[in-house]
Formats: C-alpha cells, sequence, structure tokens
C-alpha cells in the first residue's frame, strides 16, 4: 500500500481516484467511531471515486487438480503453475510489476486481456493487491472493469490449466465500508449512540441476532466485507450467479472411448509422447498432464529435455519458471554458516530436485520409507475476520507467508542434508498459511516439530497483535501430560500456531493416498488444537498427530474408523494422539533414550500386548516387570518420570495416563509405532 499512501502520481485520471479514493480508506481521521464515519462520508462526496471494486478469487479443489497425477514430475509441475498463477499471472491483471524482468510476461497477460476486451483500461497499479498467496487474490479495482477482472481471472486459471477449478467475485464498497463494514450508514448513524438501550438491543437482534454493542462494533470491519466475499465465492462455485454474471460452467474435456487413455491420470486421451522419458512405452499424456509434466521440467532446470512438448505443435508455451528447491537454494546462501551445515561436503551446483520418491526413500532410516508432512495454520478465518483495515490484511497475508516459507526452509536445512547428488525432499505445496512436504521419513516429525516452533517464534515478532500471555508454570498441568522440562514459559505465545499431520509409508504408496491420510491427520490435530483453546483458560500451542502406514490396506477407510476399530476398547484408548509440541518432543527423547540403552525392544512388544488385557492386568504385570527386570529403571526412567497425564501422576498406574474420570490412554503404542523411524543420534 506503500505507493497509495504516497500518493504517486499515476496517467489514467480513473486510476488516479481510484488511489486517491482507497488512500482516504485508509488513512482514517481520529475521534469516536461516529465521527470518523462521519469525517469518511464527508470526504468521499468530494473524490470523483466515490466507490471502488474489491475483487476476490482463485483456484477451488486446489488437490484434486494437483493430486489427479500419481507421479511426483507432474505433481510438481501441476503445484508450480498453480503457485505462478496466482502469484504473478493475477497481479498482473492489476499493475506491472517494478522488476524489470517480469514485466514482459505482465505486457503478455495484459495485452491479451485488450485484445479480448477492446477500449477495456486495466487499472495500471501493482498496489491495488491486498494479497495474493495460497491460491486466492483480493485487490482493489475500479468498478467499471472488477466484472471483467472477475472473469479474466477464472479465464487465466482455465487457459493455462485447461481442467482447474477457480471462482472470482466482486462488490462495489463505498468508502466508509472499506473501513466501517458492509452497509454501515444502515445501522451506524450520527445518532447510534443516543437511542435508548432497549431500542439499540432490538436494532442488534433484528441484524446481527442479539450481539452485544461491543461486538457489534468489533465486526463492523474490513473483516466483515472479506468475509462476505468468501460467502461469494461459495456460492459461485455451487454454480449460482453472482454478482449479475451467469453461473460459471464446468470445463468438459471429450473422451474418446477407443483412445489411447493418458499414462499420468488415466482420464484423458493422450495427445502427446514424451519419447525422452526414462520408460517411452509409458509417457504417453493428455494435454492438461503435458503441462504439468512440461513445466515441472522446467521447474527443475531440465529446460532440455522438453523438446517432445516443444515439436508437438502445441499452442501454450511453458513460461520460464522457480522450482521451491531453487527458492530453497537462494534462501540457504543467504547464511553461510546454514549453507555448510546443509550441503557438507557436496556443492550447491552439483544438487538438483529429486526425480521421484525412490530419490527421497533412499536416504531414509529404514530405506524405502517416506514421510508427508502437511502443515496448517490453527483458527485463520477468525483472524481474518478480525482485521480492520486493508493494511492490516495485506500485512498479515504477508507476515505469514513470509513466516511458513521461513519455517519450512529452516527445518528442511536443520534435519536434511543432500544425498546422491539430490535434495532429499519435495516441496508440493507453501501456501499461505499451510505446507505440504515429502521427506525421508526419520526426518518428518522433527520437521513438523520445527515448522511449528519456527513459525510460532517468526510471528510472535511480526505480529504483536496476535499475542497472548503464555500458559503459567503452574498451569501447565492442565494443557500437557508431561513434565515441565524445567525451562521458564515466555511472557507471550503467538495465537497463530501450525498444527501438523504426518503419515509415514513406503515409497510406492500413492502420492493422492499419503495426501488424503495427512489430510485427515492434521483435521485430528486441528480438533486438538481447538480443544484446548477453547474454555477460560486457554492454550495456543501446535498439535501433530501422525500414523505409520506399513501397508496400503492399513487402513481401509479413515483414520478415525481405523481408531476406533483398531485402538480402542471400551473406556481404554491404545492411543494417546494427537500430541502437543512439548508431548511429541518428549516422545521422540523417550524413543531415543530407550535405543541409548540398548532396552530390548521385545520387552516393550511384550507390554503392548498385554495392554489388550486391561487396565488392571496390564497394569500389574508392568509393576511385576519392574520389581524383577534389570532393563525396568530406563523404561522408568522415561515413562514414569516423564509422563504423567493431565490429571497428574495419581491419575494413572505405570503405562497408563488418566484421560476422563473413566477413561485410560497409553503411549506405548504410539512409541512403538514409530520406533523404527526415530534415529538414536538425532
Amino acid at each position: 500500500m506503500a505507493r497509495l499512501r504516497e500518493g504517486k502520481e499515476l496517467e489514467k485520471e480513473e486510476e488516479k481516484g481510484l488511489v486517491k479514493a482507497i488512500d482516504l480508506a485508509l488513512t482514517a481521521p481520529g475521534g469516536s467511531e461516529t465521527e470518523r464515519l462521519t469525517q469518511v462520508k464527508k470526504e468521499a462526496e468530494e473524490v470523483g471515486c466515490p466507490t471502488v471494486g474489491l475483487v476476490m478469487g482463485g483456484a477451488t479443489k486446489i488437490k484434486q487438480y494437483v493430486f489427479e497425477s500419481a507421479k511426483l514430475p507432474e505433481i510438481r509441475g501441476a503445484s508450480g503453475l498453480l503457485d505462478r498463477i496466482n502469484r504473478f499471472d493475477l497481479r498482473a491483471l492489476f499493475g506491472r510489476p517494478s522488476d524489470g524482468s517480469k514485466q514482459c510476461r505482465a505486457s503478455e497477460v495484459r495485452g491479451e486481456v485488450s485484445a479480448r476486451h477492446p477500449g477495456c483500461a486495466l487499472p495500471d497499479c501493482w498496489e491495488c493487491v491486498i494479497y495474493a498467496n495460497g491460491g486466492e487474490i483480493l485487490a482493489f479495482a475500479p468498478t467499471k472493469v472488477a466484472p471483467i477482472l472477475c472473469d479474466e481471472i477464472e479465464y487465466l486459471y482455465t487457459s493455462e490449466t485447461l481442467v482447474a477449478n477457480s471462482v472470482a467475485v466482486w462488490r462495489e464498497c463505498s468508502l466508509e465500508e472499506l473501513q466501517f463494514g458492509i452497509k454501515p450508514l444502515q445501522f451506524w448513524t450520527k445518532e447510534f449512540s443516543a437511542i435508548s438501550d432497549e431500542d439499540l438491543k432490538d436494532l442488534l437482534a433484528s441484524y446481527y441476532g442479539g450481539l452485544e454493542q461491543d461486538a457489534f462494533l468489533k465486526r463492523k470491519t474490513f473483516g466483515e466485507l472479506a468475509d462476505a466475499l468468501a460467502l461469494e465465492k461459495l456460492r459461485r462455485r455451487e454454480g449460482n450467479s453472482t454478482d449479475g454474471r451467469l453461473p460459471k460452467s464446468l470445463v468438459c474435456i471429450e473422451t474418446n472411448p477407443y483412445a489411447r487413455r493418458c499414462e499420468s491420470c488415466d482420464r484423458r486421451a493422450a495427445v502427446v509422447q514424451d519419447d525422452q522419458a526414462a520408460e517411452p512405452s509409458k509417457s504417453f499424456f493428455c494435454e492438461p498432464c503435458a503441462r504439468k509434466r512440461v513445466f515441472g521440467q522446467m521447474a527443475k532446470g531440465a529446460a532440455a529435455r522438453t523438446a517432445w512438448f516443444n515439436d508437438a505443435g502445441f499452442q501454450w508455451e511453458p513460461e520460464e519458471a522457480t522450482a521451491w528447491t531453487k527458492r530453497f537454494e537462494e534462501w540457504l546462501s543467504q547464511d553461510n554458516n546454514l549453507q555448510k551445515t546443509y550441503y557438507g561436503p557436496a556443492t550447491k551446483a552439483s544438487v538438483t530436485a529429486p526425480d521421484d520418491l525412490k530419490d527421497i526413500a533412499d536416504v531414509a532410516d529404514p530405506p524405502e520409507y517416506v514421510g508427508m508432512v502437511f502443515a496448517d495454520a490453527n483458527n485463520m478465518g477468525g483472524f481474518l475476520s478480525s482485521l480492520r483495515t486493508p493494511d492490516d490484511y495485506q500485512q498479515f497475508a504477508e507476515e505469514v507467508y513470509k513466516a511458513t516459507e521461513e519455517a519450512t526452509f529452516t527445518a528442511l536445512a536443520s534435519h536434511l542434508h543432500p544425498a546422491k547428488g539430490k535434495h532429499p525432499f519435495e516441496i508440493l505445496c507453501i501456501g499461505g498459511d499451510d505446507v505440504l512436504l515429502i521427506v525421508p521419513a526419520q526426518a518428518a516429525l522433527p520437521i513438523a516439530v520445527t515448522i511449528a516452533e519456527k513459525a510460532s517464534e517468526e510471528l510472535a515478532r511480526t505480529l504483536p497483535k496476535f499475542l497472548a500471555a503464555q500458559t503459567p508454570a503452574e498451569q501447565w498441568s492442565l494443557f500437557q501430560r508431561v513434565k515441565a522440562d524445567g525451562q521458564a514459559p515466555a511472557d507471550q505465545q503467538s495465537q497463530i500456531a501450525f498444527s501438523s499431520g504426518v503419515i509415514i509409508a513406503q515409497q510406492h504408496t500413492p502420492v493422492f493416498l499419503l495426501q488424503r491420510l495427512a489430510e485427515e491427520l492434521l483435521k485430528s490435530a486441528k480438533k486438538k488444537a481447538k480443544e484446548l483453546s477453547n474454555g477460560s483458560r486457554k492454550y495456543y500451542g501446535a498439535t501433530i498427530d501422525f500414523a505409520s502406514l506399513k501397508s496400503i490396506g492399513m487402513i481401509a477407510t479413515n483414520v478415525d474408523d481405523f481408531r476406533g476399530r483398531a485402538l480402542k476398547r471400551d473406556k481404554l484408548h491404545l492411543t494417546a494422539r494427537p500430541y502437543t509440541i512439548p508431548e511429541i518432543k518428549a516422545l521422540l527423547t523417550t524413543i531415543k533414550e530407550l535405543k541409548k540403552s540398548d532396552f530390548p525392544r521385545s520387552q516393550l512388544y511384550r507390554l503392548r500386548q498385554q495392554i489388550e488385557k486391561g487396565w488392571l492386568a496390564s497394569t500389574v504385570d508392568y509393576l511385576y516387570f519392574r520389581s524383577r527386570s534389570a532393563d525396568a529403571e530406563s523404561l522408568r526412567e522415561v515413562l514414569d518420570e516423564v509422563w504423567v497425564g493431565q490429571h497428574g501422576r495419581a491419575g494413572g498406574i505405570g503405562l497408563w495416563l488418566k484421560r476422563a474420570p473413566d477413561e485410560w490412554e497409553t503411549i506405548l503404542g504410539d512409541l512403538l509405532e514409530i520406533y523404527d523411524f526415530v534415529s538414536a543420534e538425532g
């Protein structure tokens, strides 16, 4: 918003009016809410642009498009193509960037729009974009071109990907609405404070279901406009007409039943062959998948291998792309110490992105296992609704994206090293507030922990508005099932925490199945985080849920159903998942200590068999084991001395922790499930 505030001269008169109008909305006068509203209304009447268009749009059902193919090169290309459209092409509709290297593509995008809409004067104000991350864009626009911009947003996704879904909507907003929410003059007049309490109560009840006055004032912000546009997006996605435009038609590509099927998606007819692939006989692609593959090859830096696509005669040409591994290398080059730690004896020039999951699984311990990490920020909708101005929206979006990217890169550099000339990871997505990674199995949980810690630490520094008092040490046991580590808690904690779902499986497991299970685990972790943040005593820390998939048919339906059938015996829960960050760190430490002490794994399996017999029988067996075994002391130190449950040690005995008045849980099954994927050395 810097250029808007500076009032920089623009060439077109409507752009001058647009910038002046937005600048008035962003620089609110002082005084009471009523005085501010009156002043803004007065200034709005003096501006030649009394209303501004607010445009929101982006891709929908992103994962359906990205994971339509099961092969890593196409997944990488699909993710990169959507990212380029969202972060650059959509921005180009609103103005040319100051970066000269990107102006050519922006001019191309704008020229195509002008050819389709002769006489349409697109805004040339790059700063009108409030944010464009995570597959979504929110921007200001002149009202007369806002409908055209919505159509072009949807057209860009369709023309570039052919099959990805997208929607865009807009709303005509007065300057008062940009500061005070939807139609403030209908509910909030100069006489608002003068009406009786009873009349005020009736007024609020008629419009907002009985909100108190403070709650009413908190809702009358710019966030209310964004919420309304988000609802319009949902209506349009479901096939309804919005803002006077016809319903969006679905993409349909006819497939001849006698045509050869695409080897990647197995949905559409193949039209081109990549004869330079390792297995040319299995490299026939439909055009959407061919675009994914060639974009992924260019993102990896293998432009020399794209001749098969260039010779096919397609009108679409892949633009230059930047892979996530390249961005990671650029970030890493800013810190020489971290760069040396990550690369070791290898050199940056000799390391490339992995070709497939095998390159990642080859460096796993044990080999042939990979882990998928799906991290996402908690309660982002609630935080966005509380933002009062477009400036707050832009700052919030930028800081969350930077913190997410910084935390992800830090986690990868801290826990991984190149092997056999390949980066041992694949970044499938870093959106506005979510991350999707594939890493070696043994690094999955440590990386998830580091992402959660580093992101919260960065956001606590850059977004002080979303800080809350840290949980006092004396209330530790209300939220944690492990003893405090003796360190004094910070005075404040960020309310924005990243929960994660982590799935570990063999390398040949379909990627779409990994993604589905990781998403289910993420929902479980976020549910736990919501429970901890409710009530008078709040805990805003991150949570993690995980699973180890030893065979594809292990979970036949979904995670909740599997745990309900296999890991629950009436009042006994044979799992303690999900975990908070201190708990998951304690679990990993427990496994490391057991491995260092050479504790017999056979004894752990025997104890796990005993817990199937019930609370009393397994407790008696555990106490007997402790009294007779020479190895019992090391087990006691990492179990009884660390894991106490939320009700203290009095609430649990031996292997069991008290979950509720009549319910018990144990960590032993969770410990053994990931035992092989935790290294004793760290």
